[in-house]
């Protein structure tokens, strides 16, 4: 339209067109750069592309702590927090197609980020003792979750080879507690009882709740399974609580020697394993050498039995022989210390000078056994049946008489200590 002129107030003609009135009945509406105005009411529809605007994100709410968060209640019918019609795709909810809000205030938005500041070093802060105090936790306990089965089954691994390898150190610097008294706990000791029955095949488990260590192994032809006890020190490091084994030795008056070292006391500490005993005294040892303690729960007790060897019953009727042609030499009715014995009726007086003693038969030497005492095995003694003559000249107070090899039976009991290298025998009827 040319020459447009603007029609008599209040009337709807050609002219400038109006800011548009929300409230009016009739929307007028017109592109940009057109100046043609049309009536809503008129058939033509013109159809205009809104520019769109670019996303701005709102801005983060302030921070509620942990639990305070409720959502806003909707009534029924009411729309929720999703999008609602005429609102533009990606605006926040409850956001529609006017005005954005303004953002806030650049104090509050200070004020709002510091305390969000403020509670994440908090977090931060608290994280970080907690990781510190977790991670001081596990070096306590040896390391992270599963060590301390490890450390606890290596313990034992450790210990059992030590008594393998007869290292006794290594073996008590495993313990726990470890005695004072290591009489008995030295490499000597363990060498011995390797040799007699050595420590193989060692299988180690896994570690049950209340730190037992189940085991198995052979000491010699002997296969054993048990367990071993362990703890946890305060610096961390494992240890075995029940690695010894203790053995009561009955004494007999006989000297006891535990695979070598002597024996002064009734009731000693061990490591399992074979221990044999021995009296160290050449004419005497014990009948059965040999006990083994298998594990710590396995301790002994022990009642030896000694016995003459072959070399103390040769030297004890070595002894024996030369004491009693001793004997048979003295010229007297009654030596001292003598088996032999004779007397004569009252009015006879014998001639010493002329007094003879022989044996009328040669004792069955290889016959004799000679045993211990029950009352003490330290000595020997044997039953000898001896079959004597007697000969000599009597002064019956009327002359000289003589009495001619006169036989004389009697069984001599012989005893002897064997306890020193010298065998001194003694005679008693």
């Amino acid at each position: 339209m040319q020459g447009a002129q603007p029609g008599p107030p209040g009337a709807r003609g050609p002219g400038p067109v109006p800011p548009a009135d929300p409230g009016d009945d009739a929307t007028m509406i017109a592109p940009p750069g057109q100046n043609r105005w049309k009536p809503v009411n008129t058939p033509e529809i013109t159809t205009v592309s809104r520019p769109r605007q670019p996303f701005v994100p709102a801005a983060p709410p302030p921070f509620a702590p942990p639990g305070s968060f409720a959502p806003p209640a909707y009534a029924a019918g009411q729309p929720g927090p999703g999008p609602q019609p005429g609102q533009p795709l990606g605006a926040p909810p409850g956001q529609g197609s006017g005005p954005r809000a303004a953002p806030p205030a650049p104090g509050r938005r200070r004020r709002t980020d510091q305390r969000l500041l403020t509670v994440v070093l908090v977090l931060g802060v608290t994280v970080l003792v907690a990781g510190l105090g977790t991670a001081a936790l596990l070096l306590l306990q040896g390391g992270p979750p599963g060590a301390g089965t490890a450390r606890a089954r290596a313990v034992v691994e450790d210990y059992l080879a030590a008594l393998g390898n007869a290292d006794a150190d290594a073996a008590l610097a495993l313990l726990s507690e470890p005695p004072a008294d290591r009489t008995f706990l030295t490499r000597p000791v363990l060498e011995a009882s390797g040799a007699l029955a050595p420590l193989t095949d060692v299988q180690v488990g896994t570690p049950t709740a209340d730190n037992e260590v189940p085991v198995s192994y052979r000491l010699g032809p002997q296969q054993v399974a048990t367990s071993y006890s362990v703890q946890q020190g305060p610096d961390g490091a494992w240890k075995v609580t029940d690695g010894l084994a203790s053995a009561q030795v009955i004494r007999p008056k006989v000297p006891v020697r535990l695979n070598g070292v002597e024996l002064h006391d009734g009731t000693v500490e061990i490591f399992p394993g074979s221990y044999q005993l021995s009296t160290g005294l050449p004419y005497l040892a014990y009948t059965e050498d040999t006990f083994t303690v298998t594990d710590p729960a396995a301790s002994a007790q022990v009642t030896p039995r000694a016995a003459l060897t072959a070399e103390g019953r040769a030297a004890f009727l070595r002894a024996t022989r030369t004491a009693l042609t001793k004997c048979l030499a003295q010229q007297a009715m009654a030596p001292a210390g003598c088996p032999q014995s004779a007397a004569l009726p009252a009015g006879n007086t014998p001639q010493p000078e002329t007094i003879e003693w022989k044996l009328a038969k040669e004792p069955d030497w290889e016959s004799l056994q000679p045993e211990l005492s029950v009352a003490d095995e330290s000595r020997a003694e044997v039953s000898l049946p001896l079959e004597l003559t007697i000969s000599l000249k009597v002064d019956t107070g009327r002359g000289i008489a003589t009495i001619d090899r006169t036989p004389l039976n009697l069984t001599a009991k012989v005893r002897a200590p064997m306890t020193q290298e010298t065998v001194q025998v003694a005679f008693t009827k």
